[in-house]
């Protein structure tokens, strides 16, 4: 992001393209400038965030070739796409890893992220991920930074006021 004085260039997408152009600097916040809910459990696949009422437990699992339809480059090696979708998390080598469940627990509220919020997001590294919470706008966002190397991506969830609301992924660095 560039700076002039009060005022970032920035890139974002909205709808189906992405966009770039000067924003005033009151007009957006970082999300990693908001309140961290920090890690207080990691194994090799699951990490558990917890502050306060807040808690987010995410799992990932082995990935299963047999339980998804591949498609490979020309005919080849390959992998072009996964169950008919463009892939997340590697440069043409078959996946190993992918999430398993994201869970918000928020007081006496559970939110479970839908399949569609997981899929497609394969290699997730639990060591990059991260989750902050806007207080005025009653939103968690959980965000990570994964891949195998090459295919690396930058994913966020936003949850706000207790309900899942979208995904935002991105070739990001």
């Amino acid at each position: 992001m560039e700076n002039q004085g009060n005022w970032s260039y920035i890139f974002y997408s909205k709808g189906p393209g992405e966009e770039d152009g000067w924003v005033y600097n009151d007009r957006y916040i970082m999300v990693s400038a908001l309140p961290s809910i920090p890690a207080t459990t990691k194994t090799h696949n699951s990490l558990k965030l917890n502050k306060d009422s807040i808690q987010v437990i995410i799992t990932t699992k082995k990935f299963q070739k047999e339980k998804h339809t591949i498609k490979y480059i020309d005919g080849g090696s390959l992998t072009e796409r996964i169950d008919n979708k463009p892939i997340w998390g590697t440069d043409g080598n078959m996946p190993e890893t992918e999430y398993q469940s994201i869970t918000v627990k928020i007081g006496q509220n559970t939110i479970t992220l839908p399949q569609s919020a997981l899929a497609t997001l394969y290699q997730p590294n639990l060591e990059h991920t991260k989750a902050h919470l806007d207080k005025t706008s009653n939103t968690l966002y959980i965000h990570s930074l994964n891949s195998d190397g090459a295919g690396g991506y930058a994913v966020i969830w936003k949850i706000q006021n207790g309900v899942y609301k979208e995904r935002f992924v991105t070739h990001g660095f």
